[in-house]
């Protein structure tokens, strides 16, 4: 209220009653997003640190304790097959056998009163005119657009001998423990060549401040993702045999383990003079 003389009314303040809870109230009605802010800001930092702290790894040490193998051998053969393909797109061209196993390019050749007349695709081409509308009421408004059929086209699809690697022949699987491996013997003709499958096992014992817990390891990468093994030629096998006897039961390692548990890493230990 203003101050008025002796004997009047008050007049009224244009800027209303002072109230002193006001300004706290103004600043109170921006905390909750602060707070939300700083929440948010907290969980981000939570989550960093988490995973900061799950991949940092110690080292352990331990020792290889088994070591086993598994070897077979296939025999493939270069055979003549049939495809279907579609003429256009479909050059002729002559085999390249295959000498010792190698050198081989797969032949074309189109097999007689094989082609057919088949659906390929389908062909959208313009057909008229035809009226589009949008809206409603006074905003309605209208106007032509192309209209679009569709029809099949047709090309001719055949026969072609062509040629590529099938196994004819899996070796009964040999297997053992140790360095001691051998492939199994297979005979192979003019036309044949040789594959292998094998799967290398490496066992490590360890403690990790513990129970005494086994890894294991399948050297020489011969096993796919999804755990089915790889076809090696004669080269990739000694390659992985190599590198499955560059361990040895008794042999001290290094494990690097993660803060959750997982073995990251292996490989031999320092040897100290």
């Amino acid at each position: 209220m203003r101050s008025t003389r002796w004997g009047q009314d008050p007049e009224p303040d244009p800027e209303g009653p002072y109230n002193p809870s006001a300004g706290v109230l103004a600043l109170a009605a921006g905390v909750p997003t602060v707070i939300g802010g700083g929440a948010l800001f907290v969980c981000i930092v939570a989550c960093v640190g988490v995973i900061v702290w799950a991949v940092q790894t110690h080292e352990t040490k331990a020792d290889v304790t088994a070591m086993s193998w598994e070897h077979t051998t296939l025999v493939q053969r270069w055979t003549d097959v049939s495809v279907r393909e579609w003429r256009h797109k479909t050059f002729e061209r002559a085999e390249v056998k295959p000498v010792g196993g190698s050198g081989e390019r797969s032949g074309k050749e189109l097999l007689h009163s094989t082609c057919r007349s088949e659906h390929y695709d389908n062909d959208r081409y313009p057909c008229g005119t035809e009226r589009r509308c949008t809206g409603s009421g006074e905003s309605r408004s209208c106007r032509n657009t192309t209209k679009y059929c569709s029809r099949p086209i047709y090309r001719d699809r055949c026969s072609y001998r062509t040629q590529l690697w099938q196994t004819v022949k899996t070796s009964n699987p040999e297997s053992g423990t140790g360095h001691d491996t051998r492939w199994p013997q297979l005979e192979v003709g003019l036309l044949d060549r040789l594959r292998f499958q094998a799967l290398y096992t490496v066992k490590v014992d360890y403690s990790d401040g513990g129970d005494l817990e086994t890894h294991v390891m399948n050297p020489g990468g011969t096993i796919l993702l999804l755990g089915s093994p790889r076809e090696l030629d004669t080269t990739e096998a000694l390659a992985a045999t190599a590198a499955y006897k560059a361990w040895h039961v008794g042999q001290p390692v290094v494990l690097d383990i993660n803060n959750l548990g997982s073995v990251r890493d292996v490989r031999p230990a320092q040897s100290t003079p």
